[in-house]
């Protein structure tokens, strides 16, 4: 069933509209009321909603602000506005601001009747797009990952964040049906099934979510093992998430039919592993953190959240500080002048590695050099 919300400010409406229709005849479920659009907007903050019927005019926050909101917010839900005959410049704003349809007060049953089954059909053949369509974008993702294809899934307003992925190996016969909300599934050639879990509320959520499936896997007598990655708010993480449960290894639970492991989080990533080494085999190229994060599929705060996890600092303390390292090595052992000593280390503009190393060491590279020389002469005396 679809739900729906209804908002106006006067009782008898909201109460006439709840009770006297017959919404489950049409397949809608009505799951709350509220006299204005600061209420309306707490319930959709708890409550899934697909059609919002509003009226216009409305204490605190009217309805053309709730509409504004929930169009940004709530792109998928239907909008349908309640509006009086003096109000024709709101409903046409209203319009403009793409609600689905307008009613007019007192609210004739059949029009009712035909605006909110047109709704419902608009919701269905949404959905049925959305599945269809949606998986083989997954599977491309997860075949050749690249920044259009997450371009791509940013616009389909129902996958919204968190998300959370689970990789269900088969050991015999078929997976059970599984009950649950908010997830796309893509079949594989290995006998596994990937599942994409999306409007996950927080990691709790995901967390409880596996347990659930747990369950529901155990008691159907399933035999396999499922592996899960970690809980994300960004889409951009996905690819990561499928990599996380390919690798997952911390059991969770384990009988003669099902094993559940979990991504650890503890064990270290071979692919930041990879970057780190690299930066630090190739201090003379340009080094860009944006760069290295797309490479992993990551957005740049999680890259630098993880990347100072391994290190114990940020991208570009960890590249200067490396350079600073070789630069004070070159200076010691071999005779470059400053000028090739900057360029072999990444710094093409030498009166900036000057800067950099003087803030760094204290001195000029020069100064250090001649230091060196000076310690280096009286310990052979």
């Amino acid at each position: 069933m679809h739900k729906l919300l209804i908002v106006d400010d006067e009782w008898m409406i909201r109460e006439g509209l709840e009770k006297t229709v017959p919404w489950n005849e049409w397949n809608i479920e009505v799951v709350g009321t509220a006299k204005n659009g600061y209420e309306a907007l707490e319930i959709l903050k708890k409550l899934t909603v697909d059609i919002l019927l509003t009226d216009i005019r409305m204490p605190k926050m009217n309805g053309l602000e709730l509409i504004e909101v929930c169009k940004q917010q709530y792109p998928s839900m239907r909008i349908v506005l309640l509006s009086g005959h003096d109000e024709f410049s709101y409903a046409q704003k209203a319009l403009r601001l793409g609600v689905s349809d307008y009613l007019l007060k007192p609210t004739d049953f059949h029009e009712l009747k035909r605006v909110m089954l047109t709704a419902s059909q608009e919701l269905m053949m949404a959905k049925e797009t959305f599945d269809s369509g949606l998986p083989l974008l997954l599977e491309s993702l997860i075949a050749s990952p690249s920044t259009d294809k997450f371009e791509q899934l940013k616009q389909q307003p129902e996958f919204k964040s968190g998300y959370g992925t689970m990789i269900i190996y088969h050991k015999e016969g078929n997976l059970p049906k599984i009950e649950f909300e908010n997830f796309l599934s893509i079949k594989t050639k290995e006998s596994a099934t990937i599942l994409f879990f999306y409007q996950l509320e927080n990691e709790e959520h995901w967390k409880q979510l596996i347990s659930d499936q747990t369950n529901f896997l155990q008691q159907s007598g399933f035999k396999g093992i499922i592996k899960t990655g970690s809980f994300s708010e960004e889409i951009e993480q996905l690819y990561s998430l499928y990599l996380q449960a390919t690798a997952a290894s911390l059991p969770l639970y384990q009988d003669q039919c099902l094993e559940v492991y979990l991504y650890n989080e503890n064990k270290r990533d071979p692919s930041i592993l990879n970057i780190i080494q690299f930066v630090s085999d190739n201090l003379e190229m340009p080094l860009n953190q944006t760069e290295f994060a797309k490479e992993l599929h990551m957005s740049n705060s999680n890259f630098s959240k993880v990347f100072k996890q391994y290190t114990g600092m940020n991208f570009v303390d960890f590249i200067t500080e490396k350079r600073i390292a070789k630069a004070k090595e070159l200076l010691t052992y071999t005779n470059l002048k400053t000028t090739e000593i900057a360029q072999q280390i990444g710094y093409p503009e030498v009166r900036y590695f000057h800067q950099v190393f003087k803030k760094r060491v204290g001195c000029s590279p020069g100064g250090f050099r001649e230091e060196t020389y000076s310690k280096s002469a009286s310990e052979d005396v």
